[in-house]
């Protein structure tokens, strides 16, 4: 096959290359297509300087409101400087403030549209090719896995979403790849600088999120492990810069200790252990390839709380996954058996440490921490490195020794594995980049077709608890998509309100995101016509004057 002939893959720079520029463009398409989700949109009312419960608070009970009422909290308040965005950002402190910092400054110049508050994202992202580039270089002195694993990154499902999303993530992986480079050479080539630059690095990391703690935990597990458990020089070293980096870190520290964080109650739903171990084989998986191409609906179902995605022997989906868990396996013991201590160390340092920081509280106190693939990017950093190594040294020119022709048949089967892999990604990024939702988008996944059921009825009123600001904001932008911006209007209750009056003037009405109390009432009232379970959106088809008694807790 001219695919897997010498010639060609003696050019392998050049289709690297290729998929690394594929890989670009995978985060620049269709920026402002995929739905723009509540966490996005909370990101944005804080760089505008809006504190989360002081715009929520804003906004009037039982008064009609337009579009425009919700999104203007989407814009820079004309009073607000870079101190309101940090005041507004304190209550979510676990997030860090560079990113927000830049993201004030961007959307003073570029605006606030999807796209413009993305494009920022995406831009970041490019910066961890160097920096991946880089950290191969500190770990194996060799370029060809330096591009191996960029052209794995470049088309990664999981780090092209995240790339694309108007937040954080794409900053906190370029701080975990360059402050683990920046380690790796400071111990290869110890001075004064590389420590300061290390220091820099972890600093870096804390300002992007909170969660790069876990990188510190396993650079800390990597350099007592390397040195025999024992305090030398570079230990010492080691522990002074990164007292420096948490000390620069320490004003912010400073404000979550004070203010606290928001980290805590989705995270810390109960579930159970057959449905904790699927979502871990899922998310091992992502890096190189996502279920949800073969999928209707997304991997969690908000309804259920169950997966959607049911492995088995009778899911094709399974085996795909299967193959990917085997290769990553198999990458890792190739590492620990063919590199040095010094190498394989840092990569199960960072796959491990990561690993069970968020597995063993789930699993001692429950919870689905670790379920959630954005926190588990230096894992992923960690996979897709060794299988680098693995597919690099694999497809490198057979040997001339004994047995020369079976050699060349293994180096042909793993040309052919490191095409189905990079294929895997290009597919999957692929036909999420056409998609206007994705599983990233968790309880606003459902959005369009949401918007799609209400446009059906103009002239009507969305009602919903108050505390769906967020989750209501993110559904204007679907809304506005079929031109409903001039009929919609939103009508905000209170649960704790005895009674609450649906207006009359419009025709059809929608309840959308109930309480669970208001939920429970409604199934027994043949007035309300339940249109998406999952969506948990509510019609009332005739509006004289209805009631709904909203009394009691949640």
């Amino acid at each position: 096959m001219a695919l897997f002939s010498r010639t060609f893959w003696s050019s392998w720079k050049l289709w690297l290359i290729g998929v690394l520029l594929l890989g670009v463009c995978f985060r620049f398409i269709h920026l402002d297509r995929k739905v723009y989700w509540t966490d996005e949109v909370h990101s944005l009312v804080r760089v505008a300087g809006y504190p989360t419960p002081e715009y929520v608070e804003q906004l009037p009970l039982r008064q009609l409101l337009t579009i425009e009422d919700l999104q203007q909290y989407q814009q820079l308040r004309p009073d607000a400087d870079l101190a309101n965005t940090l005041t507004a950002l304190a209550g979510n402190a676990e997030h860090g403030p560079l990113y927000y910092k830049l993201a004030r400054f961007w959307i003073a110049i570029f605006g606030s549209s999807i796209g413009a508050l993305r494009l920022l994202a995406a831009l970041i992202s490019l910066l961890t090719f160097p920096c991946l580039y880089w950290f191969c270089l500190e770990l194996f002195g060799k370029a060809r896995v330096g591009w191996m694993a960029i052209a794995l990154l470049s088309v990664s499902p999981l780090h092209v979403l995240y790339a694309q999303e108007a937040r954080q993530y794409s900053l906190w992986t370029v701080a975990i790849l360059a402050s683990s480079a920046a380690l790796l050479r400071v111990t290869r080539i110890p001075n004064l600088w590389g420590w300061a630059t290390y220091s820099m690095t972890v600093a870096l990391g804390l300002y992007s999120h909170l969660l790069f703690g876990v990188v510190v935990l396993s650079h800390g597990f990597y350099m007592l492990a390397l040195k025999g458990w024992r305090f030398t020089s570079q230990t010492i070293a080691y522990c002074l810069a990164t007292l420096a980096g948490l000390l620069a870190f320490g004003p912010w520290l400073f404000v979550i200790l004070r203010a606290g964080t928001g980290m805590g109650g989705y995270v810390a739903r109960l579930t159970s252990f057959p449905i904790f171990l699927q979502r871990w084989v899922i998310n091992l998986s992502l890096s190189f390839f996502d279920p949800q191409i073969g999928l209707d609906e997304p991997l969690f179902d908000v309804k259920t709380g169950n997966d959607a995605l049911q492995l088995g022997f009778g899911q094709p989906l399974a085996y795909p996954i299967i193959c990917i868990l085997i290769l990553e396996g198999y990458a890792l013991y190739t590492l620990c058996r063919q590199s040095t201590r010094r190498v394989w160390l840092m990569v199960v340092a960072l796959i491990t440490v990561t690993a069970l920081t968020f597995a063993l509280p789930d699993l001692i106190s429950g919870g689905q921490r670790s379920s959630i693939g954005r926190y588990l990017l230096p894992l992923s950093v960690g996979m897709i490195v060794s299988v680098a190594y693995l597919l690099a040294i694999k497809t490198d020119r057979p040997s001339n020794r004994a047995g020369r022709n079976l050699a060349s048949l293994q180096h042909s089967i793993w040309k052919c594995i490191t095409v189905g892999v990079i294929g895997a990604g290009i597919l999957s990024c692929g036909i999420s980049a056409q998609a206007e939702t994705w599983w990233t988008k968790y309880r606003d996944y459902y959005n369009p077709r949401l918007a799609a059921l209400i446009s059906a009825y103009p002239d009507s009123v969305v009602i919903s608890d108050r505390e769906n600001t967020g989750r209501l904001i993110s559904l204007s932008y679907e809304l506005l998509s079929h031109e409903l911006d001039a009929d919609i209007r939103f009508w905000l209750i209170d649960d704790t309100q005895e009674s609450v009056e649906i207006p009359t003037q419009f025709e059809y009405a929608f309840l959308i995101y109930p309480s669970e109390n208001l939920e429970s009432q409604l199934d027994s009232d043949l007035r309300y016509q339940l249109l998406d379970p999952s969506g948990k959106l509510w019609q009332v088809p005739s509006m004289t004057q209805n009631t709904l008694d909203t009394a009691g807790d949640r």
